[in-house]
């Protein structure tokens, strides 16, 4: 008989799991430890960051919504009864998990909220639970909001039992409480929100069985790209709000890193929209698609043309640029390359955007000629589509000078970095892969956060494949027939710049018909 630590560990588990009591009780043993660790970081914090944004003087100071607040506490205990067996030690695991990335998140981003007066507030023992909840609980501590993103993640787990709409919208109210009880930024319950979704994506990855050739294609997941593209655009602002008012390098420096990978599931929505497949009506799939266009910038009409193009072109002569074929000139191509993948391949489409407002066809009819990539693209912008093109872009041109006019020279440092981000790894999912224009992509492996931050973008080869397959269900269209590479290594082979391809299979494009 083994007595190791691993026997008894399960053994435990399997208690803790099988018993609505000892559930129960781990779960408020839980809410006590990390409370207490709570307290401490938020006595010992000093406040450096100010994420006030004029929605949060917007929203009302309504006191009654404290027992919406507290009822959290009575949420994490029932949920734990509730349960499906099996599932309770990976959510647990999955909460502490959440709690800890919170901890990081408040000593990072130490931040302190302006809570209002109690002056008036009837009756007196809802002034008396207040007061005592803000004595013991300094306006530090809030981003993310440990509220909503528990609260959100213990409802995700719950959301397909019985009574499943209720735990959703329970957990909703809690975050809305969160704003209305003046403990909480909105940038904090966005974040709360984003990173729940982030964990529940690690910790229960959906079960992926491979769909047979004849499946039929799924619907977007309307709802979820709604919320996705609302919350990573508030975030976004948020990041540009707190870089326009520090004074310390580093907060300026974090806030562009964060702009900067926010970018990369934000171009992946707006990618959705350019396949017409972002929400399920027309009308939402094109106004969404308009707004995700203004924060890469550029017409959202201009880049679905461009990018319908690429699926046409993929890894044709025009489209192979980490290859040398024997009529490159090295240098010049090494050169066109870095250009490209250190944020040229962004700085074009503004460039662009500003040409089609103010000289379309100068744009059409000297400068893209210059070059035969550029040539490309810029020809699938037909005289029909010029018109909605050139009000799109006049739009992103008034956007961009508006955040230019309410943000300064700090606005145009986050664009950059979100375009450098976007672009370093623009063309990782194609590089190395045969010359075909259906097949010219790879089904890259991501760590899952990693993958869950780029909203599946890496199942890239299933992509171009499929182009009507929402970005939710890519991982079920894996070419079984393929090796997936490894991200990260790809990405770093990628950037050691084009090479001369020997392999037959990789200097011929094959012409093939394709769906866009």
């Amino acid at each position: 008989m083994r007595y190791g630590p691993r026997p008894v560990l399960r053994r435990l588990v399997t208690l803790l799991d099988q018993h609505f009591v000892t559930r129960v009780g781990t779960t408020l043993a839980l809410v006590g430890g990390t409370l207490v660790i709570y307290q401490r970081l938020n006595a010992a914090l000093t406040p450096r960051f100010d994420f006030f944004v004029p929605l949060d003087g917007a929203i009302p100071f309504l006191p009654w919504t404290w027992l919406v607040y507290a009822s959290f506490y009575v949420m994490l205990p029932l949920a734990a009864w509730w349960a499906k067996p099996g599932e309770y030690p990976r959510t647990l695991a999955a909460v502490l998990t959440a709690n800890v990335v919170c901890w990081l998140g408040f000593v990072l981003f130490p931040a302190h909220y302006p809570r209002p007066s109690l002056e008036g507030v009837e009756p007196a023992w809802l002034h008396d639970a207040i007061a005592s909840m803000w004595r013991d609980d300094l306006p530090g501590n809030t981003l993310p909001s440990i509220h909503v993103t528990t609260s959100l993640l213990v409802a995700l787990r719950l959301h397909q039992m019985r009574g499943g709409p209720v735990w959703l919208t329970w957990a909703s109210a809690i975050a809305v409480s969160t704003l209305t009880v003046k403990q909480h930024f909105v940038a904090d319950v966005v974040a709360g929100a984003l990173l729940a979704l982030a964990i529940n994506a690690v910790f229960f990855p959906p079960k992926v069985a491979a769909a047979p050739e004849d499946a039929p294609v799924p619907p977007p997941p309307s709802r979820l790209n709604v919320a996705l593209a609302l919350g990573i655009i508030s975030l976004m602002l948020s990041c540009q709000w707190l870089a326009a008012r520090t004074q310390s390098p580093l907060t300026l420096a974090l806030a562009a890193v964060a702009f900067g990978f926010l970018f990369l599931p934000a171009y992946t929505l707006l990618h959705e929209a350019e396949h017409g497949i972002f929400h399920a009506r027309p009308f939402l799939n094109e106004a969404f698609g308009v707004l995700l266009g203004l924060t890469f910038p550029g017409s959202f009409s201009f880049l679905r043309l461009c990018h319908l193009g690429h699926h046409r072109r993929n890894r044709s002569e025009v489209e192979r640029f980490e290859i040398l074929e024997p009529h490159d000139h090295p240098v010049w191509r090494r050169v066109y390359f870095y250009f490209l993948y250190l944020g040229g391949f962004w700085v074009v489409v503004p460039l662009a955007t500003v040409a089609l407002v103010v000289w379309p066809g100068l744009l059409q009819s000297t400068l893209a000629p210059l070059h035969d990539d550029a040539d490309a693209m810029v020809k699938g912008v037909t005289e029909s589509s010029l018109r909605r093109v050139r009000v799109e872009a006049l739009l992103a041109v008034v956007v961009q000078a508006l955040g230019i006019a309410t943000f300064g020279w700090t606005w145009v440092l986050l664009q950059a970095a979100g375009g450098l981000c976007w672009a370093s790894q623009q063309y990782v999912t194609h590089a190395g892969s045969p010359r075909d224009v259906l097949d010219g992509a790879h089904n890259l492996k991501a760590p899952r956060l990693y993958e869950a931050l780029l909203l599946h973008f890496n199942w890239h080869l299933a992509h171009h494949q499929r182009p009507k397959v929402p970005w939710l269900y890519l991982p079920q269209f894996d070419d079984a027939r393929r090796v997936r590479p490894a991200y990260f290594a790809s990405f770093v082979k990628f950037w050691r710049g084009p090479k001369r391809v020997d392999d037959g299979s990789m200097t011929e494009p094959v012409a093939r018909s394709v769906v866009s």
